[in-house]
């Protein structure tokens, strides 16, 4: 089968959906299937172009992240299938122009529902693990990561005395397994956040009003093996709990929570959960699906 992927932006690098994009085709050519990707103004960063083949006439299936790419590659193929990463952007608004409709957490589905669409399915973050792969392990905490593009987090001085602590992310990096390898646990959310927890590391979930530049610091907190199907409701986000972190105290009251052997049990939930493969074998069956139901 021929898909073409279309995010809205590939020109430059933030994270969320262009890695979402690039590991969605990799999955999808492992499978056997020959997959192309663009941006709206077909303009490809440099850490994306060993990915990138000249596109074809058509398509089999469209994947859209973001209603303007559906617009606009709209012609490229039969069926178009639009993701919604969430709740926030105007490019995740929902449109009647797709044949398939799919959310990346239930916060999201639930948000399309309301706008009165309707939503196929949820699709989990993707997480290449052959990538994100096990690899250093420390009993101790001894030092924490800070993942985040956009803004600094309130409380790190407070931590500095006591732990070795990685402001990550800011500029946001491509190849941000290679930092994170360094951290005994990981503060992050969204990607980052499962990333860290493929690599078999603890993880604190905490955002800034969600990362849209508000001022309120919103944790979930300590990812274990029941939280982590809480959290992910809202796309590990800190919009689940909404813990507002006032003071230095109840971050370490979840940090106090971490060992290694949750650090482990975290890669066996992604392995469960988020592997890229199993994704992308979730789009093809909700391929199939729609051809059977249209053909009855």
């Amino acid at each position: 089968m021929n898909i073409l992927i279309v995010n809205f932006e590939m020109e430059n690098f933030f994270g969320g959906t262009q890695t979402w994009t690039i590991t969605m085709v990799k999955a999808l050519r492992e499978l056997g299937h020959t997959t192309h990707f663009t941006g709206i103004n077909n303009k490809i960063n440099p850490n994306f172009e060993e990915h990138y083949q000249p596109l074809l006439p058509k398509y089999d299936l469209l994947i859209a992240n973001g209603n303007q790419s559906l617009k606009k590659f709209s012609n490229k193929a039969p069926v178009k299938l639009f993701v919604s990463h969430g709740i926030l952007s105007p490019e995740d608004k929902p449109t009647t122009s797709s044949d398939i409709m799919v959310a990346i957490s239930e916060e999201t589905r639930d948000n399309m529902i309301k706008r009165g669409f309707k939503c196929d399915g949820i699709l989990r973050n993707p997480i290449d693990l052959s990538k994100f792969s096990t690899l250093n392990q420390s009993t101790d905490i001894k030092t924490i990561g800070f993942l985040d593009r956009r803004r600094k987090f309130p409380f790190i001085n407070q931590l500095k005395s006591n732990f070795d602590i990685l402001e990550i992310g800011n500029p946001p990096n491509p190849n941000i397994k290679d930092e994170l390898d360094k951290c005994d646990l990981v503060v992050a959310r969204g990607r980052g956040a499962y990333e860290a927890m493929a690599l078999s590391k603890n993880v604190i979930i905490s955002g800034n009003n969600s990362g849209r530049g508000g001022k309120t610091e919103w944790m979930d907190g300590f990812v274990d093996d029941t939280t982590f199907y809480k959290y992910r409701e809202n796309n590990c986000s800190g919009r689940y709990n909404k813990t507002k972190v006032t003071d230095v105290n109840i971050f370490l009251e979840q940090l106090n929570k971490a060992n290694i052997q949750q650090g482990i049990r975290n890669r066996i939930l992604m392995e469960k959960n988020n592997d890229s493969k199993l994704i992308a074998n979730q789009i093809l069956e909700l391929y199939e699906n729609f051809l059977n139901n249209d053909k009855s």
